[in-house]
C-alpha cells in the first residue's frame, strides 16, 4: 500500500463511520453547553449504553428494542446528573467524573456477574443494525463513500440538523440559550431557567444513548470494557473546538474520525501500532489547545472592549 492510496473515497466512508459516536457525544455537550452545563458525564453514559444496547439486542432479537433500550439507559443516567446538579446543587464536574468511574466498574461487574465473562460478551443472538444502500453505479466514487453504512450514521447527520435547527430556530433554543448565558434574566422572561436546564440535560441523554448504541450494535458488533476510549472526551473537544455550535462541531468530530480512518489505513503499512493508536488522542489535545487558545484570546478582546 503507498502513501496516496490511503487519501480514496473509501476514506470518506471510514470517516463518517468513525466520526459518529464522536458526533452524538459532541451533541449532546453542545445541548448542555449551551444551557450553561458542562456535562462530562458523556463518556460513562455511552459505556452504560452501549452495554444496555447489546443486552437487550440479544435478548429480544431487535436492533431497535435494543437502541430504545440504551436510550432508556442514558436517560437514567442522565437524571442522575440533572437531579444532582440542579437539586442538590453539586459540582457537575465532580458529578461527571463520579459517574464516569462508576460506569467503567459497573459494566465490568455486570459482564463478570450476570454473564460469567470478562472483557467482552459476543452474544449468538446480536442483531447488527441494517445498512442502507443507494441505487448508485457499482465501483463509483460515490458509492464507495456512502453506500452500505449504518442507518444509525445518517440518524446522526439528522440530528445534526435538527439540534441546530432546536437551537436556533425554536422559541425553547432561545430559552435554552438564555438560561445557560444568564440564568437570573431569564427568569424575568416568564421561564424557569432551572427547568430548561434539566430539558436539556434530559434530551442530551437521547443523543448519548444512541451513541453507545452504535457503538456496539454497528460500529462493533459486540461490547468490549471500555470501548468508547475517550470517544466521549472527544466529543467535548469538538464542542469546544466548535464554540458550542452544533454545525462547527461536527467538523470537528470529523477531524477525529479521520484521525481514526488514517491511523487504521496506516497500520496496513507497517506503521507501529503504539504509534497510530495515540493519533486520535494527539488530535484530541491539539483541537483542545486551538479551541482553549481561541477562548482565552476572545475573551482578552472583549475584556479591552469594555475597558475602552
Amino acid at each position: 500500500m503507498s502513501w496516496i492510496s490511503i487519501f480514496s473515497w473509501g476514506l470518506v466512508q471510514t470517516t463518517l463511520r468513525a466520526s459518529t459516536p464522536i458526533i452524538f457525544a459532541a451533541l449532546a455537550a453542545v445541548l448542555t453547553q449551551n444551557a450553561g452545563i458542562l456535562n462530562v458525564g458523556i463518556e460513562g453514559g455511552m459505556l452504560i449504553s452501549a452495554l444496555t444496547a447489546v443486552c437487550a439486542n440479544a435478548a429480544t432479537g431487535s436492533w431497535v428494542v435494543g437502541v430504545l433500550a440504551s436510550i432508556a439507559a442514558a436517560e437514567l443516567y442522565s437524571l442522575v446528573i440533572a437531579v444532582a446538579h440542579l437539586r442538590f446543587r453539586a459540582n457537575v464536574f465532580a458529578v461527571g467524573s463520579i459517574l464516569n468511574i462508576m460506569a467503567a466498574a459497573l459494566t465490568g461487574f455486570i459482564l463478570n456477574t450476570a454473564y460469567g465473562v470478562s472483557g467482552r460478551l459476543v452474544p449468538d443472538t446480536l442483531v447488527s443494525v441494517p445498512k442502507v444502500h443507494f441505487p448508485l453505479p457499482a465501483g463509483s466514487a460515490l458509492s464507495d463513500a456512502v453506500n452500505d453504512m449504518s442507518v444509525l450514521v445518517y440518524v446522526g447527520i439528522v440530528c445534526v440538523l435538527l439540534l441546530g435547527f432546536l437551537l436556533y430556530k425554536t422559541v425553547w433554543g432561545l430559552r435554552a440559550r438564555s438560561a445557560g448565558l444568564y440564568s437570573a434574566a431569564a427568569l424575568t422572561s416568564g421561564f424557569d431557567p432551572v427547568r430548561k436546564k434539566f430539558e436539556a440535560i434530559m434530551i442530551s441523554g437521547i443523543l448519548v444513548g444512541i451513541g453507545g448504541a452504535y457503538m456496539s450494535t454497528s460500529y462493533v458488533e459486540m461490547f468490549v470494557e471500555g470501548m468508547i476510549s475517550g470517544r466521549g472526551f472527544m466529543g467535548i473537544a469538538a464542542m469546544f473546538f466548535g464554540a458550542a455550535n452544533p454545525f462547527v462541531s461536527t467538523v470537528g468530530c470529523l477531524i477525529f474520525g479521520l484521525a481514526y480512518s488514517v491511523g487504521a489505513k496506516l497500520q496496513y503499512m507497517g506503521i507501529p501500532t503504539q504509534f497510530v493508536q495515540i493519533i486520535p488522542y494527539l488530535v484530541t489535545v491539539v483541537i483542545y489547545s486551538v479551541s482553549m487558545y481561541s477562548f482565552i484570546r476572545k475573551a482578552k478582546k472583549e475584556k479591552k472592549s469594555t475597558v475602552l
